[in-house]
């Protein structure tokens, strides 16, 4: 899982909107909430650790984007 944890470290960057757009018509984008740290939401959904995933969706600390959000 370190392997895992430094590939997406390495790859993290800030994205243009305009790069996005297609996976959000085709509903892969989720939203996380700031206090959470990027890197460990992404290990955690690659290694299919269901119940923090589940404890983040919960709390609402990671969404799908809203209609709004997404400016259709």
């Amino acid at each position: 899982m370190s392997d895992l944890r430094a590939e997406l470290t390495e790859i993290l960057d800030e994205a243009e909107w305009e790069w996005l757009i297609p996976h959000v018509q085709r509903d892969a984008v989720i939203l996380v909430a700031l206090e959470l740290d990027l890197v460990d939401v992404g290990v955690a959904i690659a290694s299919d650790n269901i119940r923090s995933v589940e404890q983040w969706i919960d709390k609402q600390l990671i969404t799908k984007p809203t209609i709004v959000q997404v400016g259709e």
